[in-house]
């Protein structure tokens, strides 16, 4: 699944880099109409901001007067409505067409780059998973001894004794990666200890499910860590600062030179308002 994906996000890329350059190739041709229509906007939300303004002190008149005042407001809103239906007609009439056609190609090109992301993460997150399993055997191995002695000492215990010995245990598979089917039946032997009425014999079904998860898990990990574990490595090594460099927790030094040199650049974002 990794190595499909990894084909699939080169051919990706591929179509988002063509779709950047399509748009890019629109911008221009847009940008004059986007920019006219953007100011009519703002000069139609500052003709909003004086008409509450002046809806304001319309309400708060009073005294001598009053009602001459009440007109002259009045009339200074009407004009500022007259003025608002002017500014409104004065939108281009292919405004809304450019930009429905223009924020179809950004739509695409965001869908492209989305795709591609899912697919490059595809290429090296499932890797990464198993290597750490396999990494992990000796922990997993570890936990044998108190796993198997667990059933025992329910047996022997007082229920209330051993929720803090398996929530501990349930605790140390949660750390391993790929032991989480372990984790939750030790869990669940917990809370069928912790009920109202405790159920020893449930707990017990819960701690055999856990070791026939356990075995079935160290059985694949010990074959694989001698058979795989190398070549899956290897091949983590050579995507891991291409197509898997999203999953990476830090950059190398020439990385970041490389990201704080493209931050650094002018981009024009007006476009995307």
């Amino acid at each position: 699944g990794s190595l499909a994906s990894a084909e699939e996000a080169i051919t990706m890329l591929g179509e988002a880099n063509a779709a950047e350059r399509t748009v890019s190739e629109n911008a221009e041709a847009y940008r004059p109409i986007h920019r006219e229509v953007r100011d009519i906007e703002q000069a139609m939300r500052t003709v909003e901001e004086e008409k509450e303004e002046l809806a304001v002190q319309l309400r708060r008149v009073s005294g001598d007067n009053a009602e001459a005042r009440k007109a002259a407001i009045s009339e200074k809103i009407e004009a500022l409505d007259n003025h608002m239906q002017t500014l409104l007609a004065s939108i281009p009439a292919e405004w809304e067409s450019a930009d429905a056609e223009f924020s179809k190609l950004r739509d695409a090109e965001n869908k492209a780059r989305a795709s591609y992301r899912k697919s490059a993460d595809g290429s090296y997150e499932p890797i990464a998973k198993i290597t750490a399993a396999l990494d992990a055997t000796d922990d997993l191995q570890a936990l044998e001894p108190a796993l198997l002695d667990l059933k025992r000492q329910i047996e022997e215990s007082e229920p209330a004794d051993m929720l803090v010995p398996i929530a501990e245990l349930s605790s140390q598979f949660g750390d391993i990666e790929g032991a989480s089917k372990i984790k939750s039946a030790v869990s669940k032997a917990r809370s069928a200890l912790k009920s109202k009425k405790p159920k020893k014999d449930k707990a017990i079904d819960s701690v055999d499910k856990a070791i026939k998860e356990y075995n079935k898990e160290l059985e694949w990990r010990l074959q694989a860590r001698d058979s795989l574990n190398e070549g899956l490595k290897n091949y983590q090594a050579v995507v891991g600062g291409t197509l898997g460099i999203r999953q990476q927790e830090k950059l190398t030094r020439q990385q970041a030179l490389y990201v704080a040199r493209c931050s650094a650049e002018h981009r024009d974002i007006s476009l995307n308002f």
